[in-house]
């Protein structure tokens, strides 16, 4: 199980200045910054840890403003998001080797690389990139909004929904994978609300930073890693993406969702 992961990695949990992460392995040269998405944690991101640490590297798992140990911050803008980042990099003391995102997290390490606020030296792994919504997705985004708060969530976090999720999120019929993903579902409920998550997931729909390129130098240092069924963004995803950064490394893990650090953590570039 993930808690079990964790324990055996010899993680510990740190919180300094409103950022909550978790590390383990500091003393290493080489560093990996990972991000979960929007209602993920720290917790979900031990199957990818343990393959950064058996390659030899430290690692931080940092949760995103108002989950999980980090305090929600003041976000209108992809620019503010960008703020936050740089200040974890700092709180963390490192100039990452690589900086992991993952799903709505990619999108803010894309607009930092458009602004050039990233360290070149740092690679770049985008994980399930969301340039363009599903129907799915954009079905969920309009219910949210539309609900009122006190009964979305509760219904958000039901057991039916999490089954729900399960389902669109996971392809790949991995047993490890679902069983991860279940003991996922049962966090949320505590590690986060449905305020903070909305306010996140809506600067994607508001202030999608996909729109424009970003430097050929750039783009050398990326690799994205998509699944073949994802059901959270359209089947144009890469497409887009490929027209962005034509000199990006693109990973298509067939057979895998939207859940790619359950289903094909092994698929991550080390």
């Amino acid at each position: 199980m993930l808690v079990e992961i964790y324990n055996r990695l010899g993680f510990r949990r740190r919180l300094m200045s409103g950022i909550g992460w978790c590390e383990s392995h500091i003393s290493r040269q080489r560093s990996v910054v990972i991000l979960p998405g929007v209602t993920g944690g720290m917790i979900d991101m031990m199957p990818l840890a343990m393959r950064y640490i058996e390659s030899g590297y430290a690692v931080y798992v940092v949760d995103l403003p108002g989950h999980g140990g980090s305090s929600m911050v003041s976000v209108s803008t992809y620019d503010d998001m960008v703020c936050w980042l740089g200040k974890v990099i700092e709180q963390l003391g490192v100039t990452p080797t690589v900086i992991v995102a993952n799903s709505f997290s990619s999108s803010v390490v894309y607009h930092a690389l458009r602004v050039d606020a990233i360290s070149a030296s740092t690679r770049v792994v985008m994980a399930a990139p969301t340039p363009c919504m599903s129907h799915v997705a954009n079905f969920l985004q309009g219910a949210v909004h539309k609900l009122p708060e006190r009964y979305v969530w509760d219904l958000y976090t039901s057991r039916v929904a999490q089954k729900l999720r399960i389902a669109i999120g996971l392809k790949s019929n991995q047993c490890a994978a679902e069983r991860w993903l279940c003991e996922s579902e049962r966090y949320k409920k505590r590690t986060t609300n449905l305020r903070n998550s909305r306010r996140l997931t809506s600067l994607l729909y508001d202030q999608n930073p996909y729109v424009s390129g970003i430097s050929t130098p750039s783009q050398e240092r990326i690799s994205v890693v998509t699944g073949s069924e994802d059901n959270i963004v359209s089947s144009d995803a890469v497409k887009v993406m490929i027209r962005l950064m034509p000199r990006a490394r693109f990973v298509i893990v067939q057979g895998a969702g939207h859940i790619l650090h359950f289903e094909a953590f092994r698929s991550y570039p080390v």
